[in-house]
C-alpha cells in the first residue's frame, strides 16, 4: 500500500525584479499617472517544483536530498498542506505529522501541556490516546519542570525537543520531518535517532529531509535528489548518495595526477599520487580509511628527503600534516637511489562531512656530509576528496 502520492507537483512563484528604491510624493504621483498609460511589467516564473512524481510505500523511510533551493521545504510545505501546489495531485493515506521548522504548530501563548493537547487534537485523537503518551512524551522531551510554562518562554532547544517527542510519539502514520534536528545537541540526537529506528520497524512511514548524510544512510532506503525543483534521480541510497557528491563536486580525484613531475633541483621526482579507495567522483564514507600511496624516485644518494601531506577544510585550513619522517622504516636513515612507494593511512571517522584537499610537500635535511634543518624543497596541491 502507498502512503503518499505524488503526480506531476508543481510550484510555481511569480518573481518581481523591479528595483525597490524610497521615492518622494511627487514621483510618486508621477508613477501613478504613467502606470495608467504604460503595460505592465509581467513577473517572471520561478519553478519552487516542476513536474515531481514519485510515491512511498507504508513502512518506507523516504531521503530527500539536494541543495539549498532545491525544492526540499517546499515539497514537504506541500505535503503538510502548509501551501498549495500550483499543479499536480497529492494521495495521502493516514495521519500526516510534521516538524518542518523548530516549534511548527505550537501556539505561543499555551503552555506545552495545552501545546500538547493541542496538536493531538488536530491529529484527530481522542482525549485519552493523547494522555497515554503524555507523560512519555515530556519525558523525551525532558521538559518536566517547564511544562505548564508558556512555549514563547522556551529556548529553541526546549521547542525543538517537544515538537519532535510530539510528532514521533503521537502515532502519526507519516512523519514528515525537515532539517531541524541539527539545532539539538547530540545527546538529543541520538535519541531521535533510536525513535525514528522505532518508528520505522513499527510501519509507519517518514520522509526525511536532510543534509547529514550519516542520518540518511542509517534511516533511509531509498533517496531522492532534487535539483533546481526537478527530481534529478531516485534509488538507493548509497547510489544517489554517488552522485549527489559527483554533482556537486564536479572533480574526478581518484588520480590527483601521474605525470612525471621534475623537481627544480632534480634531487627527485613524483610519479604517481593516487588515493586507492575513493571512488570515481572523490567521495569517500566517513567509516572507511583512506589510502593514499606516492610513488617518486631519489634520484642523489644518501639524501635524507622526506614525502609529507597536508590535509585541509573546505575553507583552506590546515587540519594536520603526516610526516613521512616519522615513519619507523626511514626514521634517522638516509635514503639512496631508487624508487619508493609511500603508504599514508588516515583511520575512519577522522573528518567530518564535506570537503577535505590534500597536497604533497617534500622536505630535505640535507646528505650524511651536510644536515640541515628541514627545508621544503618542493610543494604540489594534489585533489578533493568528499566526506560524506
Amino acid at each position: 500500500m502507498k502512503s503518499i502520492k505524488v503526480e506531476h507537483l508543481s510550484k510555481i512563484y511569480d518573481v518581481s525584479h523591479a528595483e525597490e528604491r524610497t521615492i518622494g510624493f511627487r514621483e510618486l504621483i508621477t508613477q501613478q499617472i504613467g502606470s495608467l498609460f504604460s503595460k505592465k511589467e509581467q513577473s517572471k516564473k520561478f519553478y519552487a517544483l516542476n513536474d515531481v512524481s514519485f510515491d512511498v510505500e507504508q513502512g518506507e523511510v523516504l531521503g530527500v536530498i539536494g541543495k539549498n533551493g532545491s525544492g526540499k521545504s517546499t515539497l514537504l510545505k506541500i505535503l503538510s498542506r502548509i501551501t498549495a501546489p500550483t499543479s499536480g495531485k497529492v494521495t495521502i493515506h493516514g495521519r500526516v505529522a510534521s516538524l518542518l521548522e523548530v516549534g511548527t504548530g505550537f501556539h505561543e501563548e499555551l503552555t506545552g501541556r495545552e501545546n500538547i493537547f493541542m496538536s493531538g487534537i488536530i491529529l484527530g485523537m481522542k482525549r485519552w490516546e493523547i494522555y497515554k503518551h503524555f507523560d512519555e512524551i515530556v519525558s523525551f522531551a525532558g521538559v518536566e519542570q517547564f511544562i505548564d510554562t508558556p512555549v514563547k518562554k522556551y529556548s529553541s532547544g526546549m521547542r525543538l525537543r517537544l515538537a519532535f517527542s510530539v510528532a514521533a510519539h503521537l502515532q502519526a502514520e507519516i512523519l514528515l520531518i525537515d532539517e531541524v534536528l541539527a539545532v539539538g545537541d547530540y545527546e538529543f540526537e541520538k535519541k531521535c535517532m533510536g525513535v525514528m529506528g522505532d518508528i520505522q520497524k513499527s510501519g509507519r512511514t517518514i520522509l526525511f529531509v536532510s543534509h547529514n548524510m550519516e542520518f540518511i544512510k542509517r534511516l533511509c532506503t531509498r533517496l531522492i535528489l532534487l535539483e533546481h525543483g526537478k527530481i534529478k534521480q531516485i534509488g538507493s541510497t548509497f547510489d544517489v548518495i554517488d552522485s549527489y557528491f559527483g554533482y556537486i563536486n564536479n572533480v574526478r580525484s581518484k588520480l590527483f595526477f601521474d605525470d612525471t613531475i621534475h623537481q627544480p633541483d632534480k634531487i627527485i621526482i613524483i610519479y604517481l599520487m593516487e588515493c586507492l579507495n575513493v571512488l570515481e567522483k572523490g567521495m569517500l564514507y566517513l567509516e572507511e580509511s583512506l589510502c593514499i600511496k606516492t610513488v617518486y624516485e631519489i634520484k642523489e644518494s644518501q639524501t635524507f628527503l622526506f614525502v609529507n601531506l597536508c590535509f585541509y577544510n573546505e575553507k583552506g585550513i590546515l587540519l594536520f600534516t603526516a610526516f613521512e619522517a616519522y615513519s619507523h622504516q626511514i626514521q634517522g636513515k638516509r635514503r639512496d637511489v631508487g624508487v619508493y612507494e609511500s603508504f599514508c593511512y588516515v583511520p575512519s571517522h577522522i573528518f567530518n562531512e564535506g570537503q577535505v584537499s590534500v597536497s604533497l610537500l617534500i622536505t630535505n635535511t640535507g646528505t650524511a656530509e651536510k644536515q640541515s634543518e628541514d627545508n621544503l624543497i618542493f610543494q604540489l596541491d594534489g585533489g578533493n576528496i568528499f566526506f560524506c
